[in-house]
């Protein structure tokens, strides 16, 4: 019952926020923005996704085999591209992570379950250090350029914040205070989950020529993200330059991956349309930006949807 009222909770924010921003702009104007979108840069943009996405997943690979699962390279596809489809509705992207996670766990060797979750936590944890690490650079290097100083600062309070947080999150120390707390609730099965997994994640970080592969792996994809979003404005002729897209994007990500609304509709959309205002950009090519990039993703979980028909979610074990 709660979490049906979460989701009831999280739709009725998604809708009021849509709501909100059609009163702003102007529909007809929308349609026509929409409708001249330029193609070829649209299809440049999924291609450049598909590549992105590819890539991705043989960095998981390589996780993966530093904690000594050797699974082939086409189920690991096959895997990250069903955690797309299943994950494009959920209140948070950080679901397809979790669906990615279970799905693995069905082909990691018997009693190394745990493995699953922890290498795809070291995934997402690197891909979000190099995303602020980036813009944290670039903002740095052109801060005589930016009129607005502000979001210099709130990328650097993120990036610091966000290196506190993992640091404290893999802090030995940490893991035992979790461990007392959980002694004191008898929370043995949690406690023992949590000792595998703390394990699991520094045994994959002892492979330091694997993680600097990885850290290179996850900024060239980061890059090629923020490509992709500059070529799907470019096909709505946003004539923004790039650099303001390498400084906004991992802002707008981090906003989306709030768990407050369906799949981040609503706050995505938002979030663009208030950043790239303070560019000059219209609210109509703004909110037509979000639209862009949704069906961009929209697209990508249909082929995931494709590959989920023709082997399900539990994709049979390799023998």
């Amino acid at each position: 019952m709660k979490s049906k009222r979460n989701i009831i909770l999280k739709a009725t924010i998604s809708v009021c926020l849509i709501v909100f921003i059609l009163l702003k702009i102007d529909l007809k104007n929308l349609s026509q923005v929409l409708f001249s979108v330029k193609w070829f840069l649209f299809l440049l943009s999924f291609l450049l996704l598909l590549f992105q996405q590819v890539v991705i997943a043989y960095s998981w690979n390589l996780v993966l085999k530093a904690q000594g699962n050797h699974i082939s390279f086409d189920k690991i596809i096959q895997i990250h591209f069903i955690g797309n489809f299943l994950g494009t509705f959920l209140p948070s992207s950080i679901g397809m992570d979790v669906i990615r996670a279970y799905s693995l766990s069905k082909h990691v060797p018997k009693g190394k379950g745990v493995d699953a979750a922890s290498s795809m936590f070291i995934l997402r944890m690197i891909g979000f250090l190099m995303l602020f690490a980036l813009a944290l650079v670039i903002s740095l290097s052109m801060y005589d350029f930016f009129k607005d100083k502000s979001i210099i600062w709130t990328v650097g309070g993120m990036f610091l914040s966000f290196v506190l947080g993992i640091g404290i999150m893999v802090n030995s120390q940490t893991k035992k205070i979790i461990e007392k707390i959980l002694d004191i609730l008898r929370a043995k099965a949690i406690k023992d989950k949590l000792h595998r997994f703390y394990h699991a994640v520094m045994d994959a970080a002892v492979y330091r020529k694997v993680m600097f592969r990885i850290i290179m792996l996850s900024l060239f994809t980061q890059i090629i993200g923020i490509i992709i979003f500059y070529t799907a404005g470019l096909s709505l002729n946003i004539s923004v330059p790039i650099i303001y897209y390498f400084l906004y994007i991992p802002v707008i990500q981090v906003i989306v991956l709030l768990p407050i609304s369906i799949a981040g509709i609503g706050v995505r959309e938002g979030a663009f349309v208030y950043f790239f205002t303070q560019l000059g950009v219209s609210r109509t090519q703004a909110f037509s930006l979000s639209l862009v990039v949704f069906s961009l993703s929209l697209c990508l979980a249909f082929i995931g949807g494709i590959i989920y028909w023709c082997s399900g979610i539990l994709i049979p074990r390799e023998k």
